[in-house]
């Protein structure tokens, strides 16, 4: 007689030998983990978030640890370095307004990217927000009406 015991049990077993042929490497290759790089789309998505780290620039509070950068931080800038732009110097902006750390986090920055190649005339850092980033809120809010169902809206079925 065959019980639930039973099945769960073949069924378990089957299932763990054939995900322990995953761990096995295929020319190399970890089949349970693929290199990600070697993706089109992963590179895509690699190369705008580098491009958009590097036209923001800006470091805020959330950033740090105190005076340090954090992994968030490190993460940022190093998106940055990937970037293609050759933009000399490399400008940083530290937003992170008025504080006791300020000093400290500009060392700590200037640390981490001399710690991947760049002397301290390749960077230059300021305090506050990117002047360059922003968009005007005007166009936005004129079409702010447009996203809004409205009893007109809705009986003529533009509104869906």
């Amino acid at each position: 007689m065959i019980t639930n015991r039973s099945v769960l049990l073949a069924v378990a077993t089957v299932a763990l030998a054939a995900g322990c042929e995953c761990y096995k490497t295929v020319g190399g290759e970890d089949c349970f983990f693929p290199d990600e790089d070697r993706y089109t789309i992963h590179k895509l998505g690699a190369q705008q978030a580098a491009s958009a780290a590097r036209a923001d620039a800006t470091l805020y509070p959330a950033h740090f640890h105190g005076g340090k950068l954090n992994s968030l931080g490190e993460q940022k800038l190093k998106l940055m370095l990937g970037d293609d732009d050759e933009t000399r110097p490399l400008p940083v902006y530290l937003d992170t307004g008025d504080d006791e750390h300020l000093e400290a986090r500009r060392e700590a920055v200037l640390v981490y990217l001399a710690g991947h190649g760049l002397s301290p005339e390749m960077i230059r850092l300021e305090a506050g927000p990117n002047p360059n980033v922003g968009t005007p809120t005007a166009p936005l809010m004129q079409n702010m009406r447009k996203t809004d169902i409205t009893p007109e809206t809705r009986q003529s079925g533009r509104g869906n």
